[in-house]
């Protein structure tokens, strides 16, 4: 049998696609951003004007503040409180008793109404109807506490007390005597205390000054009334008793 060499199809060299090169597209240069110039907003002269008073307020404000703590820094001087004497805030007066009547419910009181002067009118009550005669007491002179606080006596409205002089035992009580030619209204004081009276004078109240003077006040022996030695006057003379020596005021 003949054999036959087989016969192989003409192998073609491979055709490969043409590959071209890759046509980049023309490069630009970058585009920056148009940068534009700023704009100002213009500033009128009216706000410039306001802005100024605005910072010149603030600035006297910042110093009103600083005076005002620099004033709360700077410590205050003491005030000195003035210490005024015990007897020189007695106000103690002459007064002429107009009209004395016995108290109409009580064999101790009278009710008086005393002429201070310059037309004014004061009612007392006084413990003193069984020491002293109501005619010794009608048209007297006295020494009046003055500034002492209203209080009811038997009912009656009291503005002062006559003071008085009265014996150890307290049976004898004489009213003080004002010197002669004294009228109603002639003001009563010690030598070296200046008067300073205080209004109101409450004896109920235990630091009132008259419970401090009371126990210097006495009588000498040439019967003038004297505190701590030194004499009770007016203007016209010495404050004086009847009788009674190294007697008791009240």
């Amino acid at each position: 049998m003949e054999n036959k060499s087989e016969v192989k199809a003409e192998e073609k060299p491979e055709v490969k696609p043409e590959v071209k090169p890759e046509v980049k597209a023309e490069e630009k240069p970058e585009a920056k951003p148009e940068v534009k110039p700023e704009v100002k907003a213009e500033v009128k002269p009216e706000v410039k004007a306001e802005e100024k008073k605005e910072e010149a307020k603030q600035e006297v404000k910042e110093e009103e503040k600083k005076k005002k703590e620099h004033k709360k820094k700077e410590k205050k001087p003491e005030k000195k409180v003035e210490v005024v004497p015990d007897m020189a805030q007695l106000d103690l007066r002459v007064g002429k008793i107009m009209k004395v009547i016995k108290h109409p419910e009580s064999t101790k009181l009278y009710l008086e109404e005393i002429d201070m002067g310059n037309g004014e009118i004061r009612k007392v009550g006084s413990g003193l109807q069984e020491h002293v005669p109501i005619e010794q007491m009608q048209d007297r002179l006295v020494v009046l506490f003055y500034n002492l606080k209203e209080k009811k006596i038997g009912g009656y409205p009291s503005y002062g007390m006559v003071l008085c002089a009265s014996s150890a035992d307290e049976k004898s009580y004489e009213p003080l005597l004002p010197p002669e030619g004294s009228v109603a209204g002639d003001k009563v004081f010690v030598e070296g205390f200046e008067r300073k009276p205080v209004p109101d004078i409450n004896l109920s109240k235990k630091n009132n000054p008259w419970f401090k003077v009371q126990p210097a006040l006495t009588t000498s022996a040439d019967l003038t009334v004297t505190y701590e030695g030194k004499p009770l006057k007016t203007e016209k003379g010495l404050i004086k008793v009847k009788s009674l020596v190294g007697a008791r005021i009240s």
